[in-house]
């Protein structure tokens, strides 16, 4: 494998239900982001949304990434949503094989994100792995995922900006 791909994703939801945004946020050793994902008004539930759909989606972001453009590299996948982690690294399997029955005997909720993350999740010998950050924790790369996901939902990248100047981030969009 070539190098190591470090990604930070994060979603972002104003009420729950409410607007809605992710991001994916892919950044080297030199500090430059070289690939960012935000979404807001091509998702279909933009509007009436939940902050776990938007962490989701952003977390299929860099899944899709690690095994595409980043297919030849060792990908780790930062995520501050301890839902997601847990959901990929352990629950999905054992959703699968109950018919998409959760522990609570009800449908696990989020199903068609579920279904998407379970095509990642049985891949054999995969190039990735999902890891649990804290969020608001002064993480650069998850502090970026944040704001760029703020920024898109909130029409706001005052915090995006701010942190791309105080941390000497430059944009290398490959």
């Amino acid at each position: 494998m070539n190098n190591k791909i470090t990604m930070f994703t994060d979603g972002a939801c104003s009420g729950n239900p409410g607007i809605g945004a992710w991001s994916c946020v892919v950044y080297d050793d030199d500090r430059r982001i070289i690939y960012d994902a935000i979404m807001g008004k091509d998702e279909p539930d933009w509007q009436e949304t939940t902050n776990n759909r938007m962490e989701i989606r952003g977390l299929l972001q860099a899944l899709e990434l690690a095994t595409t453009k980043y297919k030849n590299n060792e990908c780790i996948i930062y995520c501050d949503s301890a839902y997601c982690v847990n959901m990929f690294n352990s629950w999905l399997r054992t959703w699968a094989s109950n018919n998409w029955i959760g522990s609570n005997k009800q449908q696990v909720k989020n199903l068609d994100l579920a279904k998407q993350l379970y095509k990642f999740a049985t891949i054999d010998f995969p190039n990735f792995q999902v890891v649990k950050t804290k969020g608001h924790d002064n993480i650069l790369g998850n502090e970026l995922a944040d704001a760029y996901a703020v920024a898109h939902k909130c029409r706001d990248a005052s915090k995006l900006a701010k942190i791309l100047k105080e941390n000497k981030i430059t944009l290398h969009i490959e």
